[in-house]
């Protein structure tokens, strides 16, 4: 059981979203396990997955002085929308267990 300080704004924890540090960013796509959760598994959509190979293949090697908050500005601004992105469900009781519908 998490203390009370590790539970407040968790409606976040379902964001789809990016994560991003310097010239990392991650696509954050809890509704593909959203039975962690403690939700109904739908079937995923493809959110976020379409651009994962170019962000791959960016680091840091020759690009000293890039502005990382400039070349990821769009990327900056999905985090910055993230309560608008929360995946909501139907709770599911039996978390063990797919659902018909996604098998």
């Amino acid at each position: 059981m998490l203390p009370h300080y590790g539970t407040v704004g968790r409606d976040i924890w379902r964001a789809v979203t990016y994560l991003i540090c310097w010239e990392i960013v991650e696509c954050y796509l809890p509704h593909r396990v959203m039975r962690q959760f403690s939700l109904h598994q739908p079937i995923p959509d493809q959110r976020l997955i379409g651009n994962q190979a170019a962000l791959h293949l960016i680091d840091r090697y020759g690009r000293a002085n890039t502005d990382w908050e400039l070349t990821h500005r769009q990327y900056i601004d999905i985090w910055g929308a993230r309560t608008d992105t929360v995946e909501v469900g139907l709770p599911c009781i039996d978390t063990t267990h797919a659902s018909g519908d996604y098998m």
